[in-house]
């Protein structure tokens, strides 16, 4: 009867040993997904700063490059190289009145 005891005993110990060990495992799992969790979300809104200021970035370039469009399409003629003149070199006609605006 002593050994069935001592048997009985020893079963116990070891199921808590494996109730200890998996609960563990599970808290450990647990924290490991949550690491990874927070890694991965800290990662995400990284990357989608990174793509509104490229979105950013590509529609500057595209306004650049319709404006750019916009020259190369106009007729060389009087009014395009007045325009041309007053946009791009910041020239103005010897009888023109100029107000400045602080810009």
């Amino acid at each position: 009867m002593a050994r069935r005891e001592e048997s009985r005993r020893k079963d116990q110990n070891t199921a808590k040993a494996r109730e200890i060990v998996i609960t563990v495992a599970i808290c450990l799992l647990l924290v490991v997904s949550i690491i990874t969790f927070v890694s991965k979300l800290v990662e995400y809104n990284e990357l989608q700063a990174k793509k509104s200021e490229l979105e950013e970035k590509v529609d500057s370039y595209k306004n650049s490059i319709e404006e750019l469009e916009y020259w190369l399409e106009a007729p060389m003629d009087d009014d395009y190289i007045m325009k041309f003149a007053r946009e791009k070199l910041d020239l103005f006609r010897p009888d023109e009145i100029i107000f400045n605006n602080g810009e």
